[in-house]
């Protein structure tokens, strides 16, 4: 945790940052266990975006004990212990993961698939190729292989695959950043060169999976809606 590239994520609860840089104990972290299942938190100064801050992965509570007690393997099915709604039960590294309901979930009702099967696949061709072979069921979008460039025009004229092709905006921002301490890029003349050059229509519509809006001169980066593509069998549609 200590060299993981989310740590400023927490930076906002009481002494994490000062903490992290060795100045403070860790005991006097902002964050205390008041029972059972009611975790407390102090933080640095008022944020009213901290309750979508948690939802992020850094904030998942970890069973200390467990993590103590078997280090490095504690995430291993024989050892791992969660709170989600699937548990963990079989781990093949590079190659795939088996989930399955779990039962002291607090919605356990709501969940509705007994089994999940995560596949490890090494490239987005081989994805699709597995899809299509129905030996997956999605593909693409953000958790999983995002479709392959240069399939994007078969997807769209193949009378079955095109039906299946869901598109799912997304708010984001993609951008050029520039070190301004060593040439040539210390000088703004050659910053806006660089950004007079980039043809922002071909960079969205070939490289960024097509669709979205791009800022204009003097901005130096290009924000967009970012369009992801995933496929599901026409059965899966959700309703």
């Amino acid at each position: 945790m200590k060299r993981a590239g989310f740590i400023p994520l927490i930076y906002i609860l009481k002494n994490a940052k000062a903490i992290h840089q060795g100045q403070k104990n860790a005991s006097l972290l902002g964050v205390r266990a008041v029972d059972d299942y009611t975790v407390e938190f102090t933080l640095e100064q008022a944020a009213s975006y901290f309750p979508a801050l948690v939802s992020f992965w850094t904030y998942r509570p970890q069973p200390r004990k467990v993590v103590e007690q078997y280090g490095e393997n504690w995430a291993k099915p024989a050892y791992i212990q969660t709170n989600g709604a699937y548990q963990l039960t079989e781990w093949k590294q590079y190659n795939k993961l088996i989930l399955k309901k779990n039962p002291y979930y607090y919605e356990a009702e709501q969940v509705k698939i007994p089994k999940v099967h995560y596949y490890i696949i090494p490239d987005s061709s081989l994805a699709l190729a597995m899809y299509q072979k129905n030996e997956l069921d999605i593909i693409g979008g953000q958790v999983y292989h995002q479709l392959p460039q240069s399939e994007m025009s078969r997807i769209k004229s193949d009378p079955v695959l095109r039906k299946e092709r869901q598109i799912s905006p997304q708010f984001c921002t993609e951008w050029y950043g520039f070190n301004l301490q060593k040439p040539p890029m210390d000088k703004l003349l050659v910053r806006k060169a660089i950004a007079a050059a980039i043809d922002k229509k071909t960079l969205i519509d070939i490289v960024c999976y097509q669709g979205g809006t791009f800022t204009r001169p003097p901005s130096f980066w290009c924000s967009r809606v970012k369009s992801r593509y995933f496929l599901i069998p026409l059965w899966q549609k959700p309703g």
